[in-house]
């Protein structure tokens, strides 16, 4: 399902390795690529593979090997995504993206330098969205809205005061009951 992880490849170069010979290897290997890829769901298995192609790509274009990939290649490789204005988390799918991918193939890990760590960091920093607090609502704002329908006989906008009206209240109540 996921070949482009190269994974069924790595357990056969490393059943190589281990100078294993059983006759059912083929059975062997199928199945721990399947406990393999079990060990994250299969949505974040397909949001990983997916940005594990997409860094493929940008490794292909620039000629640039992907498995092991060098640290200043993946750190460029998150830069190119900063500069795009991806989001943080984009960013971070990708960072966690790479990660997996080699842990999977057992490759030394290019996410572990500061280099690639920090463009993490910046990407956090720079692409995050603020956080927009709401503006308090006090009991004048309440007031003058009132007094702006003193004399209205509409259904609507005298239903949607008094909801307003109730739901301010409400919340002071439980607000005070909560302290």
């Amino acid at each position: 399902m996921f070949s482009g992880v190269g994974l069924r490849a790595t357990l056969e170069r490393k059943f190589d390795e281990a100078g294993v010979a059983i006759s059912d290897r083929d059975n062997f290997i199928e199945r721990m690529s399947d406990h393999l890829l079990a060990s994250r769901s299969d949505n974040t298995v397909a949001k990983y593979s997916h940005q594990v192609k997409l860094f493929k790509d940008f490794c292909a274009e620039r000629h640039f090997p992907c498995k092991p990939a060098y640290p200043m290649h993946v750190a460029m490789y998150l830069s190119s995504l900063i500069d795009s204005g991806k989001s943080d988390s984009v960013v971070m799918s990708a960072y966690y993206g790479i990660k997996w991918y080699h842990n999977i193939s057992d490759s030394k890990d290019p996410t572990d330098s500061q280099l690639v760590q920090s463009m993490l960091e910046c990407a956090k920093r720079l692409n995050s969205k603020p956080i927009v607090n709401k503006d308090v609502v006090i009991s004048e704002q309440l007031v003058t809205l009132c007094n702006m329908f003193v004399g209205s006989t509409d259904v609507v906008t005298l239903s949607n005061l008094s909801i307003i009206l109730l739901s301010y209240a409400v919340f002071c109540v439980s607000m005070n009951s909560a302290v």
